[in-house]
């Protein structure tokens, strides 16, 4: 597990910090990468993708983890092209891979958040989209247990902390 202050600071990282399958957390990237290219001209999102534009590829990617538009999308970008785009922002990830640590995650949310990675009208496209991802299946509890699971539509009137947080949609929380 990983901690980001979106005020700035070191992210902090809790037990295993290898790389894992990263799975659907790695769209965040590929939306990310696809909307710094429209942003430099070399994409639209009025573009065709399959049978819908960009933009509905965009949305339907990261609202409904549809992995048909994240090949679309990252075909659309390019293997080398995806890769530089990591490292640009200080990621490690290789899309035939599709492995992430918790740090590099807890980062790529913080950089979102703090409107690093993309012009602010795109950065507010993003997190709108994270945020209407309501769906728990597709935020899998990242803690064991014997703490709270914590998503964008998890209930937190039943616990007790008082620390604020910053949930996935970048909105300010209590526990």
């Amino acid at each position: 597990m990983a901690l980001a202050d979106t005020a700035g600071g070191p992210v902090r990282t809790f037990g295993d910090t290898a790389a894992y399958s990263a799975a659907s957390t790695a769209k965040l990237i590929t939306a990310a990468a696809y909307l710094r290219l429209v942003e430099a001209g070399e994409a639209r999102l009025d573009e065709t993708l399959g049978n819908y534009t960009a933009a509905f590829q965009l949305k339907s990617m990261i609202n409904s983890s549809n992995n048909d538009s994240w090949l679309l999308l990252m075909g659309r970008i390019g293997y080398q092209r995806l890769l530089q785009y990591a490292a640009s922002i200080g990621i490690a990830y290789d899309p035939k891979d599709n492995r992430l640590a918790p740090g590099e995650v807890a980062r790529v949310l913080t950089k979102l958040y703090a409107g690093q990675l993309l012009n602010p009208t795109n950065t507010a496209q993003l997190l709108a989209y994270m945020q209407e991802t309501n769906n728990e299946e597709l935020i899998p509890a990242a803690s064991g247990p014997a703490l709270p699971s914590i998503t964008n539509t998890a209930s937190l009137e039943e616990t007790s902390m008082t620390q604020p947080f910053w949930n996935m949609a970048g909105q300010r929380m209590r526990w």
